[in-house]
């Protein structure tokens, strides 16, 4: 109150976890934010704290990092592909921190996050792309067939999983 925060912006920051250091979990500082309403004089005398917010779960690991994500972008709690190394375990996806063991033109199967895609009009149709997992970067060099081929999805995809060679 003191600050004049606005409600809307308050929800902001719970939902992106930024009252952690006052002793509120994401939930219970969402809670509290969208409970705020107008100040009417039969609750004036009333203190902020008479307000709890319901027993609510905890989230999971996955929940967090998603929600972090969703709020702003990233995570500091866990990278997304950490939470599913198990599964791309399964599947012989390599960690980009293990990709200087194997031979060169080794066939390999890798996932990530992208972060960058580059086309140059120099590069006759190549696309350049750097994906990122929990271990490291990994740039990945897509020739022109393969990327109309894959383009519906290689375009806009958040993460891929992609089969080639080193």
């Amino acid at each position: 109150r003191r600050a004049h925060v606005s409600k809307a912006l308050l929800a902001r920051l719970a939902a992106a976890d930024a009252f952690g250091s006052l002793g509120l979990d994401r939930r219970t500082a969402l809670w509290k934010a969208l409970a705020i309403g107008e100040d009417l004089p039969l609750f004036a005398c009333l203190e902020d704290d008479e307000t709890e917010a319901p027993n609510l779960p905890p989230l999971s690991a996955g929940q967090q990092v998603s929600a972090d994500y969703h709020t702003t972008g990233f995570s500091l709690k866990a990278h997304p592909l950490s939470l599913i190394r198990a599964d791309l375990d399964q599947l012989n996806v390599v960690p980009a921190a293990k990709l200087t063991e194997l031979q060169d033109k080794a066939s390999v199967r890798i996932a990530g996050l992208v972060l960058v895609r580059q086309r140059p009009p120099t590069a006759n149709g190549t696309v350049f792309m750097s994906l990122e997992d929990e271990t490291g970067l990994l740039n990945v060099i897509v020739w022109r067939r393969t990327w109309e081929r894959f383009r519906k999805v290689a375009k806009d995809a958040v993460a891929l999983y992609i089969e080639g060679k080193i």
